[in-house]
């Protein structure tokens, strides 16, 4: 929003388009909201908690429980990370894959390398959840690969 002071008061002269499902968490949990489109989406192997596709209130649940075992990780590229993660540091990709295998609680991992970039805490970032995923986004090419945790295996029908 651009505004002006016209010596009394503050006058709009631009406001900005409703972003949408922009605003935090607007799509519940394990919804994301599509930057290309400003529309809330369940992520894969999930639907919508209310059973219609046009309403996010209560976000998203799977379409099959998860168990310990028999499981796999999907990869959403282009995803900004959702809050409320754990920071595991100085780990490989190997090694930031095993940290949420090893938990049954995690439903998501990131992991970037960073050693072009100077950074502190060493040169790569892994990033843990544990519980529901909130305020997700679809960004495409700026944002980065979130594996996401799915009941079955690969191929697997959801």
């Amino acid at each position: 929003m651009l505004r002006i002071w016209s010596g009394q008061s503050w006058v709009v002269l631009f406001k900005r388009p409703d972003d949408g499902c922009r605003q935090y968490g607007s799509c519940g949990p394990f919804g994301y909201c599509d930057m290309l489109t400003r529309v809330c989406r369940c992520l894969d192997g999930f639907e919508p908690a209310d059973g219609f596709s046009a309403n996010f209130s209560r976000g998203c649940v799977r379409k099959e429980a998860l168990t310990c075992h028999g499981y796999h990780f999907s990869a959403l590229p282009g995803m900004k990370v959702p809050d409320k993660f754990v920071y595991v540091r100085s780990r490989s990709f190997e090694e930031c894959t095993a940290e949420c295998e090893r938990n049954c609680s995690c439903t998501a991992y990131a992991y970037a390398n960073l050693s072009s970039i100077v950074t502190t805490g060493g040169p790569s970032r892994c990033l843990v959840w544990t519980g529901e995923l909130v305020d997700l986004e679809k960004t495409g090419v700026l944002g980065g690969n979130l594996y996401l945790r799915l009941a079955g295996s690969p191929g697997h029908s959801q």
